[in-house]
Order: structure tokens, then sequence, then C-alpha cells
């Protein structure tokens, strides 16, 4: 009976630490005025988050100047003290208040650091659009051959049963 409830009691605690890092980024979006907020992997190994998964620059900046799990007035402070200081941990030349602003990844350089639902990265993840008719080229030509070849399957499809 003890040890189950030394175990409902380590659980509570441990649940507990990772729900209040949960406001994380819900603060860092509010505090920087960017239009989504960071998924936990700005900082963690996964999108779960957790005691312990911190491993990307970011996060690991942010512990070294002092943050703990579920302190948000510290999180927020440490945001204000690195646009101040232009902290930039990816060394891409963009300061880490601006990226997360723009909805920017600050543990990583270079076009693969676009959060998902960021409008500031749309431009960068732009269908193609899709020409029909004459313009069509090449994309107009390979329909056509589609439809050419459904024609064909149905009409031998319709022989076979006869």
């Amino acid at each position: 009976m003890r040890r189950v409830s030394r175990l409902w009691v380590a659980a509570v605690l441990a649940s507990g630490s990772a729900f209040a890092s949960s406001a994380f980024p819900g603060t860092i979006k509010t505090k920087t005025g960017a239009s989504v907020a960071p998924p936990c992997v700005v900082c963690h190994t996964t999108d779960i988050g957790g005691i312990g998964t911190v491993d990307k620059e970011f996060g690991l900046a942010l512990m070294d100047a002092g943050l703990s799990a579920g302190n948000t007035t510290k999180l927020e402070q440490l945001i204000g003290d690195f646009r101040t200081q232009n902290v930039d941990t990816d060394g891409d030349g963009t300061i880490d208040f601006d990226e997360l602003n723009l909805g920017r990844n600050p543990s990583l350089g270079g076009p693969s650091d676009c959060f998902p639902g960021s409008s500031a990265c749309a431009a960068d993840n732009e269908v193609p659009p899709i020409n029909y008719g004459c313009s069509a080229g090449a994309g107009g030509s390979a329909l056509a051959g589609l439809v050419l070849a459904g024609s064909a399957l149905v009409s031998a499809l319709r022989r076979r049963r006869s």
C-alpha cells in the first residue's frame, strides 16, 4: 500500500511540473507578440516536452540563465533580457526575440526553422498554382494521358464482361 502511495505522489508531482511548463509557449507568444505560439521542440526533444528533455540551444540558454519548470515570471524576464542583450543562440544573424516574433525557431537557422501556422513563413511553404487549359503545358498533357488511360481501362473492362 505504501508503494502505491509513493508511486501516486511521484506521478502527481511529475505531471504537475510538466503541466506547469505548458504555459511557456503561450507566455513566449504573448511576450514576443508572435502570431503563433512556438512548439515545445523549440526547447525540448519532442512536442511532449517534460522535465529532463530540454536539449535545444534556446532552451539550454534559458536554463543557463536561471529558468526552471513552471516559472513564467522568470521566462518573461529572460525573454526581455535576451532582447536587450541581442541574444542569437543559433548564430544566424537574427536575434532570438525577433525569430520568435516572426514564428521562427531560435534554435535553428535557415528555411526549415518555421513554426507550423506561422504567417511569416507562409511564402516559404506556398503551393504553386494549378494551371488548366492551354496554359497548363506539360501538366495538361499528363492529365490528358490519365483521362485516356482511364477510358481505355473502362473500355477493356466492358469488353471483358461481354
